[in-house]
C-alpha cells in the first residue's frame, strides 16, 4: 500500500483509503482542517490566515536543506502530492490554487466577476508590473501553503513508526524557497528526478513519483483549448519537442541556468543595497525615482520564470514557467515564489521605513480594474481575510502574523528595527556581495566578509619551463580531459600564471607565489557555511585539484615541476580595519584593497513588453564577440546578463506597456577584461569596442532590432562607497550618452 505515486487517480484513491479522509470540497469544512484553522464561508470563499500556532514561529526552509532531512522531506513530497490528486473541481486543489494566477481564467472564492471577457483586462487575479507585485503574491503564497501544511498534518497522523517525530515535523512544515541567487541549479529532487525515496507511514523506504518535477493534470481543463499546451497532459521544463510525448530536456535547463547564475547573483545583490523606493524596488514599470539603477524584484523574478521554461528546440512553443498564464502550475513555480516573498523580507529589513507608495494597475486582473489607481489600502483579492473583507498590503508586513519567517531572521527581535537592519544586512551582504571587483584607482578585491578566507596557494618555479609562460588551473570538482575545455569548466575556480620569456631566462631557479581564493566559488556551488570548518575542509579535501597548462592551451605533467607546491589556508576573517590589516600580513590574496570608493557601470533596458505581441522575450547583453548561432548565445564566454520581458499573448491588449531592467558589468569587466580600474578612461573605451545586444524569444529564436522600435540600451556609472560592515552607498548615477545602442552591430 502507498507503494507507488504513478497514476493521479489511483493516488487519490490510495491515499483517501490509507489516511481514511475525503477529499475538501468548498463549502464543507472537515474536522481536521477545521482544528488547523482552514476556514470557510459557507458556499463562497475560503478564508486566508497562514498556518497558526504558539511558540516560535517556524521558518521556511531552502530547498536544498530541506531535502536533507528525511522526515520533513517526506512529509512535503506526500502532501504536495496528495495536493496534486485533488479533484481539479475543488478550490483547494492543486489545479485551482494554480488557476489562481492565471489560465483558466474562472472566478476563485467568489472574488470579481463571475465571467470575464479578456477585452476588460488581464484574465487572471495576479497583478504584475504593477506596486502590488510583491504584496499580492505574499496572501498567494500562504494559501499554498496553509492548505500544504494540513494534508501534511493529515498525513503525518497516519504515521505507525515514530508517529511523534513526524506530527511535530508536520506543525513546522512551511514551504520551501529557491534560493536561486546563490544557487541558481536547483538540487536534483527539482529538476532532475522523477521519483524521490521517501520515508512511509510505516517505517519503510520507498521510491516515489516525484511531485516537484512535473504536475499532471487530470485532465487539461477546457479553459486551456485555445492555447498550444492544450497537447501536454504535464508540466514541461526545456520541452523536447511540440508534441503530446515531449518530455523535460534536464540538461538545457541546467545549461541555461548556470549562465545566468553570476547576472542573478549581482542583480539580487544590486537590488537588495541600491534600491530605495518602493516603485523601483517592486515592479518592472516606468515610475519612480529611478535613482537606482538596479533591477526591480519583478524583473529578476521574470529572467528566472524565462529560465526555467526554456523552450523546444526548434523554437515553436515554451515550457510552461515561460508564460505567466499556465506558469503557477509548474511545482518549481512555487519554491521560486517563496524566494521571491523571502526578498520582500530581506530588502523590507534594511528599508524598515518604505512600504507599498500609488500606482498604476495597468491591465489590471480580474478583480482590479486596468488604469485604476492602486495602494497599500487597494484589496488583495481574491484572498479574504475574513468573512467580509480581502487582506490589503497594510496587513500583510509582518511574515510572523502571517504564521512563518525565514533563516536570516531567526533568532532576531522583530522590534528592534535598528538591530534588525544591521544583521540582515550583513547577511545580504555575505549572502550576494562576494563579486569579483575593481577600484576606481587600482586593482581591489572587494568581497564580503567571511568568517573564514578560504585559499589555494600556489608556489613554481617562474622558469621551470624554460621561459614558457604556464597556468597553474585550480578547480573543485571533475576536471575535462581536454585542457581546451578547461577554462570553460564548471568546476574551475581560478589560476595562477608564470608569466615569463625565454629571452629573460638565465638558468637559475626563480620562486614566485599565487593564491586563489576559494570562497565565491563554496559560497556558490557547495552549500556550505564558510565558518564550517570541518565541512568545508572535507570538500575542499575530496574535491580539489589542479592542472598545468601552457598558454597555448597545452598539457603539462605537474612530475615535470618539482618546485610546484599546492596547499591551501583558511584565515579567520572580521570586518574590522586591523583583520584587514592582519590578512594583508598574512600574504593570503594578491590584491590588497585600499580603497573603498569605485565605479559602478550598469545597463539600461527600456522596452515594450508587448512588443513581440505577447510572446515572452529577452534582451542579452555581451561584452566581446556574439556567436552566430542563437542557441549559444547564453554560454558564449561573452555573455553578461539579460533583462526578460515576461508576457503573454492572453495580456496583450494592443497598448504599449514599456519596462524597464538591468544588467550589472562591474564583475564582468573584474573577471575578463583586463583592466586595472573602474575608471572612465579604462572603462569606457572598452565598452566602446566591446559592448553589444541581441534579442531572443524564450524559444531561442533571433529577433531583430528593427521589430522591437522600442528598445533603448543606454550605460549608466555611478560612484560607490562600500563599507566593510555594512551595505554599500551609491550616488546619482550618470548616463554615458555615448555609450548607448542602437542596432545589435554596434
Amino acid at each position: 500500500m502507498f507503494a507507488s505515486l504513478n497514476a493521479i487517480g489511483h493516488f487519490a484513491a490510495l491515499f483517501a483509503v490509507f489516511l481514511n479522509v475525503t477529499p475538501i470540497h468548498a463549502g464543507a469544512v472537515p474536522p481536521a482542517l477545521a482544528v488547523r484553522g482552514l476556514q470557510f464561508r459557507q458556499q463562497t470563499h475560503f478564508v486566508v490566515q497562514g498556518v497558526l500556532g504558539t511558540g516560535a514561529t517556524p521558518l521556511r526552509r531552502e530547498i536544498n536543506d530541506l531535502v536533507k532531512d528525511e522526515v520533513q522531506f517526506s512529509l512535503f513530497i506526500q502532501a504536495l502530492a496528495a495536493l496534486q490528486a485533488e479533484d481539479q473541481q475543488d478550490e483547494l486543489s492543486y489545479f485551482q490554487l494554480a488557476g489562481i494566477h492565471g489560465l483558466p481564467f474562472i472566478q476563485w472564492a467568489g472574488s470579481g466577476p463571475s465571467a470575464q471577457s479578456l477585452s476588460d483586462g488581464w484574465g487572471g487575479y495576479c497583478v504584475h508590473r504593477s506596486v502590488l507585485f510583491p504584496t499580492w503574491h505574499r496572501p498567494y503564497g500562504v494559501v499554498f501553503e496553509q492548505v500544504l501544511n494540513s494534508k501534511a498534518v493529515e498525513i503525518a497522523d497516519t504515521y505507525i513508526v515514530d508517529k511523534e517525530k513526524f506530527q511535530s515535523a508536520a506543525e513546522s512544515l512551511r514551504s520551501p524557497y529557491w534560493d536561486w541567487a546563490a544557487n541558481i541549479i536547483p538540487p536534483p529532487e527539482v529538476i532532475e528526478l522523477t521519483e524521490v525515496t521517501i520515508i512511509m507511514p510505516n517505517g519503510s523506504k520507498q521510491a516515489v513519483e516525484n511531485p516537484l518535477f512535473t504536475y499532471q493534470f487530470h485532465p487539461i481543463s477546457q479553459g486551456f483549448d485555445q492555447t498550444p499546451y492544450e497537447r501536454w497532459n504535464r508540466t514541461l521544463r526545456y520541452p523536447t519537442s511540440d508534441g503530446p510525448d515531449a518530455k523535460t530536456d534536464v540538461g538545457r535547463m541546467r545549461a541555461q541556468l548556470a549562465s545566468s547564475q553570476s547576472n542573478v547573483r549581482t542583480s539580487a545583490y544590486a537590488m537588495l543595497t541600491r534600491v530605495k523606493n518602493w516603485h523601483d524596488f517592486s515592479n518592472t514599470g516606468l515610475g519612480g525615482d529611478r535613482s537606482s539603477v538596479a533591477n526591480s524584484l519583478e524583473a529578476i523574478h521574470d529572467g528566472i520564470h524565462n529560465d526555467c521554461g526554456g523552450g523546444t528546440p526548434d523554437g515553436t512553443i515554451g515550457g510552461h514557467m515561460s508564460d505567466p498564464a499556465i506558469a503557477a502550475f509548474d511545482p518549481i513555480f512555487w519554491l521560486h515564489h517563496t524566494n521571491v516573498d523571502r526578498m520582500l523580507s530581506l530588502w523590507s529589513a534594511v528599508n524598515p521605513d518604505v512600504w507599498v507608495t500609488a500606482g498604476s494597475s495597468a491591465r489590471g486582473t480580474w478583480a482590479i480594474e486596468k488604469n485604476a489607481t492602486v495602494d497599500v489600502t487597494t484589496d488583495l483579492a481574491p484572498f479574504w481575510d475574513s468573512n467580509t473583507g480581502y487582506w490589503q498590503s497594510t496587513m500583510v508586513e509582518s511574515t510572523e502574523a502571517l504564521g512563518y519567517s525565514y533563516p536570516e531572521f531567526d533568532g532576531l527581535n522583530m522590534n528592534d528595527t535598528a538591530s534588525v537592519r544591521s544583521s540582515i544586512a550583513k547577511q545580504i551582504k555575505s549572502l550576494y556581495g562576494g563579486g569579483a571587483s575593481l577600484s576606481s584607482k587600482r586593482d581591489i578585491d572587494v568581497r564580503a566578509a567571511d568568517s573564514l578566507d578560504w585559499t589555494a596557494r600556489v608556489q613554481v618555479d617562474k622558469y621551470a619551463l624554460g621561459g614558457k609562460t604556464f597556468n597553474v588551473l585550480i578547480f573543485l570538482g571533475d576536471v575535462p580531459s581536454d585542457p581546451k575545455q578547461w577554462f570553460s569548466a564548471p568546476s574551475f575556480v581560478g589560476r595562477v600564471t608564470a608569466f615569463a620569456s625565454p629571452l629573460m631566462y638565465t638558468g637559475q631557479a626563480e620562486l614566485i607565489e599565487g593564491f586563489v581564493d576559494l570562497n565565491a566559488f563554496i559560497k556558490e556551488h557547495s552549500g556550505l557555511s564558510l565558518s564550517d570548518t570541518d565541512a568545508v575542509q572535507a570538500y575542499i579535501d575530496k574535491n580539489l585539484s589542479f592542472r598545468v597548462q601552457t598558454s597555448d592551451s597545452q598539457s603539462v605533467d605537474p612530475s615535470t615541476l618539482p618546485s610546484l607546491e599546492v596547499t591551501t589556508t583558511s584565515t579567520p576573517v572580521t570586518d574590522d580595519a586591523s583583520a584587514l590589516s592582519s590578512r594583508a600580513d598574512s600574504k593570503r590574496e594578491l590584491n590588497i584593497r585600499t580603497s573603498n570608493e569605485y565605479l559602478d557601470w550598469t545597463v539600461r533596458v527600456e522596452v515594450d513588453k508587448f512588443a513581440l505581441g505577447g510572446k515572452t522575450f529577452s534582451v542579452l547583453i555581451f561584452l566581446g564577440d556574439v556567436p552566430s548561432n542563437p542557441t549559444q548565445w547564453r554560454s558564449a564566454t561573452s555573455f553578461v546578463g539579460s533583462v526578460t520581458a515576461f508576457a503573454t499573448p492572453l495580456a496583450n491588449t494592443g497598448q504599449p506597456s514599456l519596462i524597464e531592467g538591468f544588467v550589472h558589468l562591474n564583475e564582468y569587466i573584474a573577471k575578463h577584461s583586463g583592466l586595472h580600474s573602474y575608471d572612465p578612461d579604462e572603462v569606457k573605451p572598452y565598452l566602446k569596442s566591446n559592448l553589444k545586444f541581441r534579442i531572443q524569444t524564450a524559444t531561442y529564436q533571433s529577433v531583430s532590432p528593427g521589430d522591437v522600435p522600442s528598445l533603448e540600451i543606454t550605460v549608466a556609472s555611478s560612484p560607490v562607497l562600500d563599507s566593510f560592515d555594512g551595505l554599500p552607498e551609491y550616488g546619482d548615477a550618470q548616463y554615458q550618452i555615448d555609450l548607448a545602442l542602437k542596432d545589435a552591430s554596434s
